[in-house]
């Protein structure tokens, strides 16, 4: 499975994305979902959150058919600070339209949150040891993904 980690950092703001799919650089798009055919009932998976001042992060998965048309998706969760490692499941919707459509691709997409103030977020100065470059870098809202599993009725 290919995970790709983008942050978008511009002037005004920086947010991590990680999700499935691929990102251009040269032209700053990405592309949604990766070859997976087989249906999930629900995606599960244990974070941790710490928000910036009132943010909220973002999670969901969508399940496409070969005409990359959406056949099942799950809710757009949001939560506020978890300190600990907190386990969460999405199930997936499947859509009575494509009910027949085979899957052909998943996406599976986490957001740091969506506020993008620069007065809210604070700096870290870099040095010796430091992770990931030893450069000062602007950190807003943090989030910690562990153990994604994709769940399947017949396990």
């Amino acid at each position: 499975m290919k995970y790709i980690l983008i942050p978008g950092i511009t002037e005004q703001h920086m947010q991590v994305t990680f999700f499935t799919g691929t990102f251009d650089k040269n032209t700053d798009t990405y592309t949604l979902g990766i070859q997976h055919e087989s249906r999930p009932t629900s995606i599960s998976f244990d974070y941790k959150y710490f928000p910036v001042i009132n943010d909220k992060c973002l999670a969901y998965a969508k399940v496409y058919n070969a005409d990359k048309k959406e056949i099942a998706s799950t809710i757009e969760f949001n939560s506020s600070e978890q300190e600990e490692y907190t386990a969460q499941t999405l199930k997936f919707e499947y859509n009575k339209e494509h009910m027949q459509s085979k899957a052909k691709y998943i996406t599976v997409f986490f957001q740091s949150g969506y506020d993008t103030t620069i007065s809210n977020m604070h700096r870290e100065n870099g040095g010796y040891g430091s992770s990931p470059f030893g450069e000062d870098r602007v950190v807003g809202s943090v989030l910690k993904i562990d153990n994604v599993v994709l769940n399947y009725d017949y396990e």
